[in-house]
């Protein structure tokens, strides 16, 4: 049977780690993988469990998600399936 204890403080290190990585200006596409492989994981789902979205990230997330949205145009249903 697994700590909760042990597992808290998992999930404490991989999010206080990713924060600082982040803060010191490495690209979260860099950190993850460092900090997966920092902690032993084979594959970034193993760490992806780990990590947590914290108010002190929120900002810069829903700046980049922002961003995202002119990748992909709105689409009303009616374009998709246009009544005959």
């Amino acid at each position: 049977m697994k700590s909760k204890r042990l597992d808290f403080i998992r999930h404490s290190f991989c999010t206080l780690s990713l924060n600082r990585m982040l803060d010191s200006g490495m690209d979260l596409y860099v950190a993850v993988p460092v900090l997966a492989s920092y902690v032993g994981h084979v594959n970034l789902t193993d760490t992806e469990r780990y990590i947590h979205l914290t108010e002190h990230g929120y900002d810069e997330f829903v700046r980049r998600e922002g961003a995202l949205k002119t990748l992909i145009p709105e689409v009303d249903v009616y374009e998709l399936f246009p009544i005959k």
